[in-house]
């Protein structure tokens, strides 16, 4: 779609549709769902795939209950992203609740930078949106640039206006050391998408399955010693989200290689079972097999932390 199409796709359609009232929203993307689980199976031998073998004990019927309740958070996310190109800060914000904010401030005083990791579970985006005006650190989220330059500008903008501070992932290495040392940063991870490279990935069992891990996060926490903060994150009601902050550690540079990593996700894995759909099942997170070579699953192996 050429940057035309684009412009014309937003302003006659996307932003619109951002206008209606949430509870409207909220009913198309009940429609929406029906419509790609039971019609257009929209990624739903993936979702079914990771969902069966992820939760073994399951019956199929209970499967197929956590396969719809899944396409219920996927619409209802696409609709709370098509609402964020309209949505004020105030209304935002009045639909986020943060605990544990004051451990994270207590660095901030110090003048210390922190690491806040969570997963792709429920509005990981509005979350992430709203950190700044609760902070006390400046909020930095790392993102992959869209190929799309239009809707790169548009989220980009619409996102800043929210308070939400962007950095590439391709330039973090460049700027990374710099940022730390003028101001302190909370720099927002996700660690639970796939490596592009198998061989540079943690490898661990996770949901019971051998599974590649971004290492950057911890790598980032040892290299420059910051602590890191998991968010618990969960939806009280309809629209309304919470993130609540837990230390991990404040000590990285004394953990041994991999023990952050598996903690990290040891703890997403917890929050997965307790509450299994609000996660990315669309995701090919097992795409990549574990290497033969062990000597590839090392700590020299992990040297680029880009892609988290």
């Amino acid at each position: 779609m050429n940057y035309f199409l684009s412009a014309c796709f937003y302003y006659l359609v996307l932003y619109p549709l951002s206008l209606l009232p949430i509870g409207v929203l909220y009913g198309i993307a009940k429609g929406l769902s029906w419509f790609f689980f039971n019609v257009l199976g929209y990624r739903k031998k993936v979702v079914m795939k990771n969902l069966r073998n992820s939760f073994p004990e399951k019956s199929p019927k209970e499967v197929e209950r956590m396969g719809k309740d899944f396409y219920d958070h996927l619409c209802t996310m696409m609709v709370e992203s098509v609402k964020s190109f309209s949505i004020s800060k105030e209304k935002l914000l009045s639909r986020l609740t943060y605990t544990g904010l004051e451990k994270i401030s207590q660095f901030a005083q110090q003048g210390r930078s922190v690491i806040l990791v969570a997963g792709h579970r429920h509005n990981y985006e509005w979350l992430v949106t709203g950190l700044e005006p609760n902070f006390t650190h400046q909020v930095v989220a790392l993102y992959k640039p869209l190929n799309n330059p239009f809707f790169e500008k548009v989220i980009k903008e619409s996102r800043a206006q929210l308070g939400m501070r962007l950095e590439s992932i391709y330039e973090i290495r460049e700027r990374f050391a710099n940022q730390l040392k003028s101001e302190p940063l909370a720099i927002v991870f996700a660690m639970d998408q796939s490596p592009s490279e198998s061989h540079k990935g943690y490898w661990m069992k996770f949901l019971g399955q051998d599974t590649a891990v971004l290492y950057g996060t911890e790598k980032y926490a040892r290299e420059y010693d910051l602590p890191i903060f998991y968010a618990h994150l969960s939806k009280p009601s309809e629209g309304y989200y919470r993130a609540d902050f837990e230390l991990l550690t404040d000590a990285p540079k004394a953990t041994r290689y991999g023990e952050i990593t598996e903690k990290m996700m040891q703890w997403l894995e917890a929050d997965i079972r307790q509450e299994p759909a609000p996660w990315l099942w669309s995701h090919k997170r097992w795409k990549h097999r574990r290497p033969t070579d062990l000597s590839l699953l090392s700590e020299e192996s992990n040297q680029s932390p880009s892609e988290s």
